[in-house]
C-alpha cells in the first residue's frame, strides 16, 4: 500500500514507524553481500526476518514484540542474512540480533545445534554478537501456541539487554 505524503507526515508526527521504506530495502535480494550503511552499523539491535512476505499484521506483531522488551523499533536495524558478513567486521559486543524464522538459522549455526537454541540468548564465538532465534512471524500469527515460547525468548533477550547497560 502506497501512502500519500500527508499520511506519511501524520504517521511521523505520531511516532509510528512506516514500514514501506524498509520493506523496499529488505525485499531486494542480491547474490553478493551488501554493505551496511552507517545508521545500520551504529544500531545495537538487529533484526532478520522474511521481508518478502511481510504484511501489516506481521509488522504490528514485530513492533509489539520489541516494545514488550523496551526496544523502539525505530532504533533497530533490519538486515538481510547476506548483510551479516558486513556486520561481522564491526565490534559486536553488547549488540543483539533477532533471527525470525528457522530458514535463517543455518546462516549462524549448524543444523544439528538449531534444536538446542530454542529459548536462550546465544553468543556467536567469532563475533561476540548475541543472537536470539524466534519462530517466523507467520508461524507466530497462525499458531498462537508458539507465542509462549517466543515470550520466553524475549524475556531472556530483555535480561541480556539489561546486562549491557
Amino acid at each position: 500500500m502506497q501512502l500519500e505524503p500527508r499520511q506519511l507526515s501524520t504517521l511521523e508526527e505520531m511516532g509510528i514507524p512506516v514500514w514501506e521504506l524498509r520493506n523496499q530495502l529488505i525485499s531486494s535480494t542480491s547474490a553478493i553481500a551488501v554493505e551496511l550503511d552507517e545508521q545500520q552499523l551504529n544500531a545495537n539491535v538487529y533484526i532478520i526476518f522474511d521481508g518478502e512476505n511481510h504484511t501489516e499484521q506481521k509488522q504490528q506483531l514485530l513492533v509489539a514484540m520489541m516494545a514488550a522488551i523496551d526496544i523502539n523499533i525505530n532504533t533497530t536495524a533490519v538486515i538481510r542474512p547476506d548483510q551479516f558478513q558486513s556486520l561481522k567486521s564491526q565490534p559486536l559486543k553488547n549488540k543483539l540480533l533477532f533471527v525470525f524464522g528457522k530458514r535463517f538459522h543455518s546462516h549462524f549455526v549448524s543444523e544439528q545445534t538449531t534444536e538446542d537454541m530454542k529459548v536462550g540468548v546465544h553468543s556467536l564465538k567469532e563475533s561476540e554478537l548475541n543472537v536470539v532465534f524466534i519462530d517466523d512471524l507467520s508461524e507466530l500469527i497462525q499458531r498462537p501456541e508458539t507465542k509462549q515460547l517466543a515470550w520466553q525468548v524475549l524475556k531472556n533477550a530483555k535480561a541480556t539487554i539489561k546486562r549491557f547497560n
